[in-house]
């Protein structure tokens, strides 16, 4: 992935941002120009690092209402390399692309030292200094300013003389830097935008008007061909005085005003001047805008759904016109036009249509280099009973099938094939193959393992991609599954995309998390949170996501060990997020969620705007990997996970046990229960007596099959708090699986009442997990007393309860605790009935709450 990607490109999530024409900018952004200063500061020839000079001058911009960029999105680049875009538009527009800049400040500021002189017996160090500065357009290149100032400085230390130095320059060019911005601003307000047409012109004589109109006619500031429309040359001007430009014109006596109005002026050779006339006194409907975004192949799903052009037509005369058919068409690319009907444009007024196309994704898979296509617009419509037709043709880019922009991240997603048959074979004959016992990982993870391991041991080599600057856009390559394989060769986004892929194929969902400048994978676990034990003990080790737990992989270490790329992966993940647990909100439509200083894109969701590619022309792999190889490294990894998993427990344990407290042993005692060992929980705290304990002992007893027990440690627990929540679910679930279903709803009930709303009551007791792990495992059934009682019924009886509780609380009805425990102690008689299926205690262990 490109080292250009940036924060700052994530919020540009919109394509209407991208619509406007390099003229309008060129108008707009000088009333409000975004500002990057860069001053190197040296001390005796040595670069300091320091930003005194610059952060003055930002403060005096930031005065006067311009736009500064954080220093922080570019603090790598130094003066010299920006000094380049002086007087080279490329690098210039290069620069304003990569960092969002449209004016940057650069300079060098030196301190040398001059020695020590001595004033009233104090010893004081003297530095001489100076400070060069340029102010550089990148639109265009253009220097619009310099300046230059110098100054010495005396201090008893070397470094409050250099303090004092920059200071002293910052102050005398800072205010005349902002002067030199705005006075250029000042200039650019007086500047008029217009839609130039030439009529009677042809296509080949556009560079020539081009130019000519330019060195004849001082007025025009900036003129851009635009496009070129049956014999008319349409260009965009930037005219500074209309009366100046009317007198120029008719010195430069070449061509005529046909027409002139406030947005469009028509322009004709004299010869032409009646033909001219009566064409354009003719047309009621002319199309006067055609813009249409850059084409990336990987995106035409989008396209054919969203707009990917405007067509702004524009009726000229008294009357309405109705049922006007505007199409666009790109003729190599597209196999019919895209068609829409406006149903009327009223007389003397413009219509704004936005344009879907639907591409032909086999023509743009062909792409292996960036080209210009032709756009055309057309519209049709009726008039006096004849068909009047106009049509505009504008140019077009069309990028390279792996091209990608990262100003929309979430169009990486379109590079993900887990339908590709490719992916597919190569996934699943993976699988197939590799004949390991999964003893203890769970299965999504053992799954992963095997496709990590064949990945790696199919020897793609690492390559960066270098970036490259197209029009407004800077462009990253990233390949598709099949052509990563195929070529062996990719960088940080083409890994995480191929695993991804794979790990979609074979059904484990995964979503990228991107930084500032690179891109990582994490797939499902499959293991809800409240199992997270299953994975790890160490809570940075994953993320929480979507209820469940992923594991983060680092990608470009795909050479490596499975946990090498997880463990890396997760330490990149909490050193730039700091948040375990990733709020979302599915109901959003939003697939890119941000967490600290991170993206994720949940793949899924992206494929909702950016669907798959479908790739089948593009040449497949000749090679797999090797099998044998795959299954050795996959025992080695899956070694390596028990053991550390068994140190992380051992660590856990060891760290609790040295603590000694209550609640230190009663989480001692929850990871003993974790794994079956309940009298050894016991142990740990059965000398403590307090709701917290209490409720705990309740737990152990649950799961031991002894249900008399466990109800008067929770009856104990709730006597001393009786507004825990949890303690009442966990005796609801002892009840329902000892065959009282009616009093288990009557603690729930009373679980959740004691909230504010039912809403808070599933977040803090992880309700909303238990209701997901109940739906999403098929109902298994138990014998007590010769009833079926499923999971499906559990989790209908946990969903009523929630709402008779809020119901029950709107009335004001009070649930009296007491009454309710006398019910389930009836459930116990005569010793307790059965106890509950051993197969459905180790299920419900998940579902328990921990008062701590």
């Amino acid at each position: 992935m490109s080292k250009t990607l940036s924060l700052g490109f994530f919020l540009i999530l919109f394509y209407s941002l991208l619509f406007s024409q390099d003229v309008e900018k060129a108008v707009k952004r000088m009333t409000q120009p975004e500002v990057m200063v860069v001053i190197d500061e040296f001390v005796d020839g040595n670069f300091t690092g320091t930003r005194t000079i610059a952060s003055s001058i930002e403060n005096e911009l930031l005065k006067e209402g311009f736009k500064v960029i954080d220093y922080h999105a570019f603090e790598s680049i130094r003066a010299k390399e920006l000094e380049q875009a002086e007087g080279d538009p490329e690098k210039a527009k290069e620069y304003e692309n990569r960092f969002g800049a449209e004016i940057i400040v650069l300079g060098y500021a030196s301190a040398e030292y001059g020695g020590e002189s001595e004033f009233y017996d104090v010893k004081q160090h003297k530095y001489t200094g100076q400070v060069d500065i340029k102010i550089i357009y990148t639109d265009t290149g253009e220097l619009i300013g310099s300046l230059t100032a110098s100054d010495r400085k005396f201090g008893q230390d070397k470094r409050g003389a250099v303090n004092s130095l920059f200071r002293s320059l910052a102050n005398k060019v800072a205010k005349d830097v902002v002067a030199k911005i705005k006075e250029r601003a000042k200039e650019e307000e007086q500047i008029k935008k217009f839609e130039i047409a030439v009529y009677g012109i042809s296509q080949d004589k556009a560079m020539q008007i081009e130019s000519e109109l330019q060195k004849f006619i001082p007025s025009i500031k900036a003129l851009k061909y635009k496009f070129f429309d049956t014999n008319v040359l349409v260009f965009d001007a930037l005219i500074v005085n209309e009366d100046q430009f009317r007198k120029e014109l008719a010195n430069y006596g070449k061509l005529k005003i046909i027409k002139f109005t406030p947005k469009r002026l028509t322009l004709s050779p004299p010869e032409k001047e009646t033909e001219a006339k009566t064409t354009v006194g003719e047309v009621s409907l002319v199309i006067t805008d055609f813009s249409i975004l850059p084409i990336f192949p990987s995106q035409y799903n989008f396209y054919a759904t969203n707009p990917i052009g405007k067509i702004t037509v524009e009726n000229s005369s008294k009357s309405e016109i109705r049922n006007v058919k505007v199409s666009v068409l790109i003729p190599e690319f597209m196999k019919m036009p895209s068609e829409i009907i406006l149903p009327k444009v009223n007389p003397n007024s413009q219509e704004t249509i936005s344009v879907p196309v639907t591409l032909d994704i086999f023509s743009l898979l062909k792409l292996s280099e960036n080209i210009t296509s032709q756009a055309q617009a057309k519209i049709s419509y009726i008039v006096g009973g004849k068909t009047q037709e106009r049509s505009l043709t504008k140019p077009v880019s069309i990028f390279n099938r792996n091209a990608i922009s990262w100003r929309i991240p979430e169009s990486v997603c379109s590079f993900v094939t887990p339908n590709d048959e490719v992916v597919k074979e190569f996934a699943r004959s993976v699988l197939g193959s590799v004949n390991l016992t999964n003893q203890e990982l769970p299965r999504n993870i053992f799954n992963a393992m095997v496709i990590y391991n064949s990945v790696r041991t199919y020897g793609i080599k690492y390559v960066s991609d270098p970036w490259k600057v197209a029009g407004n856009e800077i462009l990253d390559n990233v390949y598709f599954p099949r052509e990563l394989l195929y070529y062996k060769t990719g960088d940080c986004d083409d890994h995480a995309i191929l695993l991804a892929s794979l790990l979609e194929s074979i059904g484990i969902r995964t979503a990228f998390i991107l930084t500032s400048d690179h891109i990582f994978m994490m797939f499902d676990t499959g293991i809800p949170y409240k199992n997270v034990h299953l994975v790890s003990l160490n809570q940075y080790d994953y993320i929480i996501y979507d209820g469940d737990v992923w594991l983060p992989i680092e990608t470009t270490l795909i050479t490596e060990p499975f946990a090498t790329a997880w463990k890396t992966g997760a330490e990149q993940y909490y050193k730039l997020s700091g948040e375990g647990k990733v709020k979302t909100d599915p109901k959003s439509g939003i697939s890119l969620v941000k967490s600290g200083n991170v993206y994720i894109i949940d793949t899924h969701m992206g494929w909702k705007y950016f669907p798959p590619v479908n790739v089948e022309g593009l040449a497949k792999p000749q090679t797999k990997p090797d099998i044998s190889i795959v299954a050795s490294t996959t025992q080695a990894d899956i070694s390596a996970f028990i053991e550390t998993y068994k140190k992380t427990l051992g660590d856990v344990v060891k760290s609790l046990v040295n603590q000694g407290d209550e609640i230190s042993m009663n989480k001692l005692a929850k990871i003993f229960v974790l794994f079956d060992k309940y009298d050894e929980a016991e142990k740990f705290i059965s000398k403590f007596s307090s709701p917290v304990t209490y409720n705990s002992l309740g737990n152990i007893y649950f799961l031991k099959n002894e249900p008399q027990k466990a109800l008067e440690f929770y009856k104990k627990s709730t006597d001393l708090d009786p507004n825990d929540g949890g303690v009442y679910l966990n005796t609801g679930l002892l009840l329902y699986l000892n065959d009282d279903p009616e009093t288990a709803r009557q603690f729930f009930e009373l679980a959740i009442s004691k909230f504010e709303s039912p809403e808070k009551a599933y977040e803090v007791l992880g309700i909303e997990d238990i209701l997901k792990e109940l739906g999403e495992v098929a109902a298994e059934k138990k014998d007590i007393s010769k009833k079926q009682i499923s999971k499906e019924e559990l989790k209908k009886l946990i969903q009523e309860a929630s709402k008779t509780s809020a119901q029950q609380t709107k009335k004001g009805k009070e649930y009296k605790k007491e009454e309710i425990f006398e019910k389930g102690q009836n459930v116990f008689v005569f010793g307790g009935r059965r106890g509950a299926d051993p197969t459905q205690l180790q299920t419900v262990k998940s579902l328990l709450y921990w008062k701590f």
